[in-house]
């Protein structure tokens, strides 16, 4: 008796976990809804985001530009200067006045790649397969003491990603890239958090927490023109 009790909690055991548990596609898919679905996300062309930056008690003005799969800036005004990274389809370029340069220095391979990555608007795991990259489902970790499933997505470059999704929200609040230095993998860390939608009903976090501080973006407008001018090193 006591060995079918063991075998009868065994077999209830499995069938709750199969119930529970949940494949990577079903995350991704959850993910996409969260973030307004994918009739709303695939409508997305162009973003532009303003906020500020506190760098060593300083707060710095900070714009991002986006055209989907076209091209990326950021504009970032401090103690009168004029800096900015950017990328397009070809090339990407950094101008860090602040920091002392004074010419346009073109970016690396791995530091284009991450940056032109981000002219993806509707994201990496949108529509991944088609994209040719696959996604792993990892064991789940804490993000800021909360649950969240983590998503390993691997591109057809080879270059890949970790993406720690919310289980109670499905939207994306960590992501680490792995950027190629000195031919090693180097984690690179984004946070995001504070979630809103704009005025277009678009879903954005205002607040990215990178390497270099935390940016508390207070405005995003979404769809509006962007000339592919902006996007190249005059």
């Amino acid at each position: 008796m006591k060995i079918v009790k063991l075998v009868l909690v065994s077999i209830f055991s499995l069938a709750t976990w199969s119930l529970t548990a949940q494949t990577a596609d079903e995350i991704i898919a959850k993910n996409i809804e969260a973030m307004g679905g994918k009739e709303k996300l695939n409508s997305l062309n162009s973003v532009k985001m303003t906020g500020n930056v506190n760098v060593q008690g300083a707060d710095v003005a900070i714009t991002l530009t986006k055209l989907n799969h076209t091209g990326i800036k950021v504009d970032i005004e401090v103690m009168g200067t004029y800096n900015y990274q950017m990328a397009n389809a070809k090339e990407g370029w950094v101008f860090m006045p602040i920091q002392g340069m004074e010419q346009p220095r073109k970016m690396e391979e791995g530091e284009y790649e991450s940056t032109f990555r981000q002219t993806d608007l509707q994201g990496p795991l949108f529509d991944y397969a088609s994209k040719g990259s696959t996604v792993k489902l990892e064991e789940k970790e804490n993000v800021n003491g909360k649950p969240a499933y983590v998503i390993t997505l691997t591109e057809k470059s080879g270059m890949s990603m970790k993406f720690y999704i919310d289980e109670a929200t499905s939207r994306v609040v960590k992501v680490i890239n792995f950027l190629k230095v000195n031919g090693e993998d180097t984690p690179v860390e984004y946070g995001f958090e504070n979630f809103k939608q704009n005025k277009d009903g678009y879903w954005f976090a205002y607040t990215h927490v990178t390497p270099q501080g935390t940016i508390e973006y207070d405005n995003a407008e979404t769809n509006i023109p962007v000339d592919e001018s902006l996007f190249t090193n005059k």
